[in-house]
Order: structure tokens, then C-alpha cells, then sequence
């Protein structure tokens, strides 16, 4: 198993059932008015970050991990964690974000009983690190959200964040940097955020297999 699909196996793991469902149609309003911090599952599905703001999503993540941190580790043995969260706090940075998710994959650091939020800190990162402008997080992220769209209920397969979209949006993402791929600028290029162009790639998978499922079943009757 390669470092990342192992790294990607054990954020999964760490994930209990409950976190992985899908939550109430009145999480968006909640997040997006500030009033909870979404957890890194629902990131990966499509979810806006706290209040709309990726600086206030990570300074608020990383104030509730180093508020845990200290609690759980008073005398400091695993300082690489807790420095990185300060640095986050204080820079908001692609730096500070990758030197935490690399703190999480000390193995000597147990998170065993930790809040879901840590537990599934090393995801939550990579997406940050993946909108602060480091293509190379998205294969974590996409690995993840490919393993979360093979055990998913296929009933939801018409919602647009479903994992299977967020999935192939992740993957094709990270295919529009590769020229040989794309001759030409591939069409979601010039599309804003990152979370704007994995919304609209997913949409455009599920609209596509939506029609041809619909013309299908037109042909069979």
C-alpha cells in the first residue's frame, strides 16, 4: 500500500458511520452563518467552509485542536502538533496547514478517543492545503473520496454532493494539469475556487449519467 492511500485508509478509518451520513438540510445555513465548523466529511462533500471563509474555517479548527492538544498532552511530547496549530492561527498559511497534517502522521501520536474533528485532522488539512494552492494534496483527497463512494447507499446517487461525483470532480481536477490530457484548457479552468470548479465537474458527471440513465429507461418502454 502506497503513503498515500495508506494515509487515506486511516483518516477513513478514523471516521465512524455517523459522521460519514449525510447531515440535515439545514447544516449549509449553519455553516455558512458561522455558527458550527463543518466536519472534513462534509468538506469533502461539498460543503461550504465556516461562515464561507477558508481563513475562519482554519482558525477555528486549529483553535479547538490545540485547545485539545494541550488538554490531552500537558507535558508537551507532542509539540510538532500544537506548534503547527499556532502557526495556523497565526499565518492562516500553506505552510502552517502541511506541517500539520505531517504532525498527524507521527506515528508515535494516538488519537484514539480524540474528537472526530482531530481524528479526521489529516483530511480536513488536505483540502485546505488543496485551496491554498497545492495540487498535490488532491490525490489524498480524491482517495478518500473514492473510498467513501464505494461504500455509499446507491440510492442517493442523484444528489450532487454524493461521494461519487466528489470523487471523479477531485480526480478530474487533478487531471486538468496534466497537458497530455487536456490539449486545450480544460473547461473548468477559468471556473473560481476550487470548491466552485469540484462542484461544477461533479455536476457535470451526474447530470451526464442522469440523462443517459433517463434515456435508458425511455428506450425500455
Amino acid at each position: 500500500m502506497t503513503d498515500t492511500s495508506a494515509d487515506a485508509a486511516q483518516t477513513l478509518n478514523s471516521t465512524s458511520r455517523a459522521e460519514v451520513a449525510l447531515p440535515g438540510s439545514d447544516a449549509r445555513e449553519r455553516i455558512l452563518a458561522g455558527y458550527s465548523l463543518p466536519t472534513a466529511q462534509q468538506l469533502l462533500r461539498g460543503f461550504p467552509f465556516m461562515g464561507g471563509q477558508l481563513g475562519r474555517d482554519m482558525r477555528c479548527f486549529a483553535e479547538n485542536l490545540l485547545r485539545e492538544a494541550e488538554a490531552r498532552d500537558p507535558q508537551g511530547v507532542q509539540s510538532e502538533l500544537s506548534s503547527a496549530c499556532r502557526e495556523m492561527l497565526a499565518t492562516e498559511s500553506l505552510k502552517a496547514v502541511q506541517a500539520t497534517a505531517e504532525a498527524f502522521r507521527n506515528p508515535d501520536l494516538d488519537l484514539s478517543g480524540w474528537s472526530p474533528d482531530a481524528r479526521s485532522g489529516k483530511l480536513r488539512c488536505w483540502i485546505y492545503a488543496v485551496n491554498l494552492g497545492d495540487t498535490h494534496s488532491i490525490i489524498p483527497v480524491a482517495v478518500t473520496a473514492a473510498t467513501l463512494a464505494y461504500q455509499q447507499d446507491w440510492k442517493s446517487y442523484n444528489d450532487p454532493d454524493a461521494p461519487i461525483w466528489r470523487a471523479l470532480g477531485w480526480l478530474t481536477l487533478y487531471a486538468g494539469d496534466i497537458p497530455e490530457l487536456f490539449h486545450d484548457a480544460a473547461p473548468f479552468a477559468d471556473v473560481g475556487s476550487v470548491s466552485e470548479r469540484i462542484a461544477s465537474i461533479s455536476e457535470e458527471y451526474r447530470s451526464r449519467v442522469s440523462a443517459s440513465m433517463s434515456q435508458a429507461s425511455a428506450g425500455a418502454a
